[in-house]
């Protein structure tokens, strides 16, 4: 039996393996679980492409770093205490395969998904893509996104959240809100008035004017 050592070039292919691999590592764990979002630059290339992640806002396009930063600001903030456990890395010529759980509490909305408040979990299965400088310029991804969140949404109570609006909000005036106003939610005009986003529903109404907000009827009371 003839025992045959690795060639230079297996030994050079085999390194950049293992440190695309580490780098990996840290990119789930500081940009995704921890939100150091100032990280990225150590991790992401200038640009970056979501080839294919069916669910996810970004799916398709190729972003720069501060759009990368964006995307992952804006996925984190409904799952602020999310996490990635990785399961399985495979790496050959420039792509690392991963296998991984996702933990999170649904805090916050995302895109057709109220919070819920509730714990939820999914795994899935992701290629990262390196450039020639080792940093990642884009992902293949597969999860099952929209029916975890459907299913954590079946089984959610009714989330009630407060959020301020300026004082000069009048009845019956178009009032602008960081997002869509959903149904069951309050929102304070001031310390002692608020305005009730009921979706078609009757409330007790101090008066019937409404105001319509993201396809939603708010009432004063």
């Amino acid at each position: 039996m003839t025992f045959k050592f690795p060639s230079q070039t297996e030994k050079v292919a085999t390194e950049r393996n293992e440190r695309q691999k580490n780098l990996l590592t840290g990119f789930l764990l500081e940009v995704w679980s921890n939100g150091a979002i100032e990280r990225c630059h150590a991790y992401v290339a200038n640009e970056y492409t979501i080839h294919h992640d069916p669910g996810d806002p970004w799916d398709g396009p190729t972003l720069d770093l501060k759009g990368f930063k964006d995307r992952v600001r804006f996925s984190r903030a409904p799952f602020p205490d999310q996490q990635f456990h990785v399961g399985e890395m495979l790496a050959d010529t420039g792509r690392v395969a991963v296998t991984w759980l996702w933990t999170a509490t649904h805090t916050g909305d995302y895109p057709d998904f109220p919070a819920t408040g509730k714990p939820i979990a999914m795994s899935g299965a992701t290629v990262y893509y390196f450039d020639s400088n080792d940093r990642i310029a884009g992902h293949w991804q597969i999860t099952d996104r929209a029916r975890h969140l459907s299913a954590a949404a079946a089984h959610a109570a009714p989330v009630t959240r407060t959020m301020l609006l300026s004082p000069d909000a009048r009845v019956g005036s178009e009032v602008r809100l960081p997002t869509a106003a959903p149904a069951g939610r309050t929102y304070l005009r001031n310390q002692t008035k608020s305005l009730q986003c009921v979706n078609g529903q009757s409330v007790p109404c101090v008066t019937s004017a409404v105001m319509s907000i993201g396809g939603a009827q708010l009432y004063e009371r």
